[in-house]
C-alpha cells in the first residue's frame, strides 16, 4: 500500500498514471489510485504535459521510488519482476560493499596508525637549519680554530 504521499508526488504520479491504457490501469487496485487522486493538488502544474514528456531527469525522486513500487507490484510480468528484483539486488550489494570500504574500522585504524608512523619518520628527518646567527658563530670559531 502506498502511504506517506505529499501531494506534489500525487500529482507527478496521477498524471503518469493517467497515460497508462484502461487494462495497465486497472492492474492497480482502486484504493491505490484513489489514494494518489485524493492526495494530488489540482493547483499545481505539472512538467509533464504528455507521454514524450515522461524523462527521468523531469521525474521527482520519491516519485521515482513509488513508480518502481506500482511496477514491480502491479504492472510487471513476472520475468519482468526476477529481472528487476536481482538488479535492485545487485545495486544493494554494491552499496552494501562501498559503505563497508568506506566506513571500515579496521582499515580507519590502519590508516590513524600510518599516519602516525608517517608522522614520527618526519618529525625524525626534520633538520632545523641554523640562524643567520649561530653561522657567524660557528665562522668565527672557525677562523679561530685555524690559527
Amino acid at each position: 500500500m502506498i502511504s506517506n504521499l505529499n501531494s506534489k508526488t500525487a500529482t507527478e504520479l496521477y498524471k503518469i498514471l493517467s497515460f497508462l491504457n484502461k487494462k495497465d490501469l486497472e492492474k492497480i487496485p482502486k484504493e491505490e489510485r484513489e489514494y494518489i487522486e485524493k492526495l494530488k493538488d489540482n493547483t499545481m502544474t505539472s512538467k509533464i504535459n504528455n507521454v514524450s514528456d515522461i524523462r527521468i531527469e523531469k521525474i521527482d525522486e520519491e516519485t521515482k521510488g513509488y513508480l518502481a513500487y506500482i511496477f514491480l507490484n502491479y504492472l510487471a510480468s513476472e520475468e519482468e519482476k526476477a529481472e528487476y528484483i536481482n538488479i535492485i539486488n545487485e545495486n544493494e550489494a554494491r552499496f552494501q560493499k562501498e559503505l563497508s570500504e568506506k566506513y571500515d574500522i579496521q582499515k580507519k585504524f590502519n590508516d590513524i596508525k600510518n599516519k602516525k608512523t608517517c608522522n614520527q619518520e618526519v618529525a625524525l628527518q626534520v633538520v632545523r637549519e641554523k640562524n643567520i646567527f649561530q653561522k657567524i658563530f660557528d665562522k668565527l670559531k672557525e677562523m679561530f680554530s685555524r690559527k
